[in-house]
This record gives C-alpha cells, sequence and structure tokens, in this order.
C-alpha cells in the first residue's frame, strides 16, 4: 500500500531534527566541551554527539550524560604555575561537592602529589590556580 499523506509526514517530523536535537540549553550538537568522568576522576575532551528528548547527552565517550557532568572547556590561564608550593592557595575539585573549591597546600609531596588542607594526596589534575581579578572565563 502507498503510504498516505500523515504517514509521509510523520515520517519527515521524525527525519527533521527538532530544536531539542540540536540545542538543549547551553550546548549544541558537534560542540566541543569537557566531560566530569567519575570512573578516571577527572575531566575529558568530549564531542556531544546527539541531545536526548530527556535532556541527558551522547558524547563520544559515554551516553546519556546528564548536562551536571559537563562543562565548556576551561580557558588555560597563561600564567597559572605548573606546580605549586606549600602554603598556595588553589582550587581542587572535589568529586563529593561536584564543583572547585578553594583549598591550601600544605606539603608538596613529588611527583604531582599534594596534601590539602581538605583532602590528602591529591593528584595534580585535580587542582588549577586560583583565578585572580580581571582573568577571562566562560560563562555557561
Amino acid at each position: 500500500a502507498q503510504p498516505t499523506r500523515t504517514d509521509l509526514s510523520q515520517f519527515l517530523v521524525a527525519a527533521v531534527p527538532t530544536q531539542t536535537q540540536v540545542s538543549s540549553g547551553h550546548f549544541l550538537v558537534g560542540q566541543i566541551v569537557e566531560y566530569y568522568s567519575a570512573t578516571q576522576g577527572t575531566w575529558i575532551n568530549a564531542n556531544i554527539l546527539t541531545i536526548n528528548a530527556n535532556g541527558t547527552y551522547n558524547l563520544d565517550c559515554k551516553p546519556d550524560v546528564p548536562k551536571e557532568k559537563i562543562r565548556r572547556p576551561i580557558a588555560q590561564v597563561p600564567s597559572a604555575p605548573t606546580s605549586f608550593a606549600a602554603g598556595d592557595v588553589l582550587e581542587y575539585y572535589s568529586a563529593s561537592q561536584g564543583k572547585w573549591i578553594a583549598a591550601k597546600v600544605l606539603k608538596v609531596k613529588g611527583n604531582g602529589v599534594y596534601d590539602l588542607d581538605c583532602k590528602p594526596d591529591v593528584t595534580a589534575d585535580k587542582v588549577r590556580a586560583m583565578l585572580a581579578p580581571g582573568d577571562a572565563v566562560d560563562y555557561f
């Protein structure tokens, strides 16, 4: 049987991306983002492949990721030190709080491992320099 006009229109609607599929909130299909991987314990680069009707994202590294685990890539601050010394104030990514928090280096243990005032044995990938007034940041 030939498809009716209604059948054909349903097919066309399904084939054409909706606004939800193209854009959801602040992220777009094809956009490069950072995804917080609990398995790796750090932010990793990812590409948004699709946006699901329930508001989650399919990334090139993981499907069905909630928007709370995605952020725009953070611009590197050119003057940021690559290592820290005892007494330095920095930001530490707290997985339990799900955000960057202020912390102070109590001890440098070597190999990029620090004892902070909020947690011991923190690896370098979970700390960053604090932003100074006037530093460029991305908002989303």
